[in-house]
């Protein structure tokens, strides 16, 4: 049974939404429908998504936007935005996915394609766990890399990042 987080859908909602995004100028993606739909309301300063208020309530945009178009988001799943513009609320780059397949999509992009966030990808986290196999000190690693020690040391054990293999495609 999947449950869905009731998102308010109607022409107020409707109104709210539309007056907050504008089309992007730049070229999308080669993998991705139309230009993003840049949202130009308020963004969570945090997460960088959109945000809309909406009958006393804060919603993340790329949600609303689903929610509008008939598609909603099941609460198990998360928004991945196929762009990689958070911002963007253009509902053909939004798909829902589970928290694994995000996390396999995010590390699959290089570094300068992700948005900072996340303090490893899939390649760096394969070296930090070859140097930890070499014997290097996990704390001084988990300081160079900017994670915690427990974080190194389950990642050198392959409890984190196993599926990430050196010389292999990830995902």
């Amino acid at each position: 049974m999947l449950l869905y987080r009731e998102i308010p859908v109607g022409p107020d909602v409707q109104k709210r939404f539309d007056d907050r995004w504008e089309v992007s100028e730049e070229e999308s993606p080669d993998d991705v429908r139309g230009p993003c739909h840049v949202w130009t309301g308020t963004i969570n300063p945090h997460s960088k998504y959109g945000q809309l208020y909406a009958r006393g309530k804060v919603y993340y945009v790329h949600r609303v936007a689903l929610a509008l178009r008939g598609t909603p988001a099941p609460l198990d799943r998360v928004v991945d935005h196929l762009c990689r513009n958070k911002a963007c609320c253009n509902p053909e780059h939004l798909e829902p996915i589970t928290v694994q397949e995000n996390a396999r999509r995010y590390c699959k992009h290089p570094p300068e394609e992700q948005d900072g966030s996340r303090k490893l990808h899939a390649a760096r986290a394969v070296e930090l766990r070859e140097r930890l196999r070499k014997g290097e000190d996990a704390t001084r690693l988990a300081e160079e890399y900017g994670i915690t020690e427990s974080m190194a040391e389950k990642i050198g054990a392959g409890l984190y990042w196993a599926w990430a293999e050196e010389g292999k495609e990830n995902g």
